[in-house]
């Protein structure tokens, strides 16, 4: 039996339903490793955790062809070195998930400038120091225009929510309308 040595390698496993994939510092990512992701069709829950300050370009270039699966519904982004949202964080790339967990890093923005909105009803911001977003996008006229789906809304330690840098935690009833 051959073992797993390549990210690539685990579209091998048709029935994975949670996988937690950590990117180190000597981690060397090829061209096209994340492409087959979406091969894993039990994958629901997602966990990417980066262990280096900056991305290199060739990493970078690696990360935009990451792809998921369809039925993911939760996806955990940890320590995310990118400032804007990378093209795979984009809502067109995750129309099922309804969590997103993003932990640290450096993330300005949850701004996709897309037509497509976000079917998360659950959002977990942590530590995101430079994340700016506006009520509008999350909160105002409940739901947001970003998060119509939302139910629940935790941020510590991240930048504001325009004029709100405490820490908060919103949570709505499902059959408010």
């Amino acid at each position: 039996m051959h073992g797993i040595g390549r990210i690539g390698d685990l579209v091998r496993l048709k029935k994975l339903r949670k996988l937690s994939v950590n990117i180190g510092s000597e981690t060397v990512i090829r061209e096209g490793e994340f492409a087959n992701f979406k091969e894993i069709q039990c994958l629901c829950s997602l966990t990417i955790s980066w262990g280096v300050v900056k991305i290199e370009k060739g990493q970078e270039d690696s990360m935009k062809s990451l792809s998921f699966p369809p039925k993911l519904s939760k996806l955990d982004i940890r320590c995310i070195p990118q400032g804007t949202p990378p093209e795979w964080l984009k809502p067109r790339k995750l129309e099922k998930l309804e969590k997103l967990y993003i932990k640290g890093g450096n993330l300005s923005s949850l701004d996709h400038e897309e037509t497509n909105e976000w079917t998360v009803e659950i959002l977990l911001l942590q530590y995101l120091k430079k994340l700016e977003i506006t009520k509008s996008e999350v909160l105002e006229e409940f739901p947001g225009k970003l998060f119509p789906r939302l139910r629940y809304l935790e941020k510590v330690e991240c930048g504001k929510i325009e004029g709100n840098e405490d820490d908060i935690v919103w949570e709505w009833n499902k059959d408010r309308g």
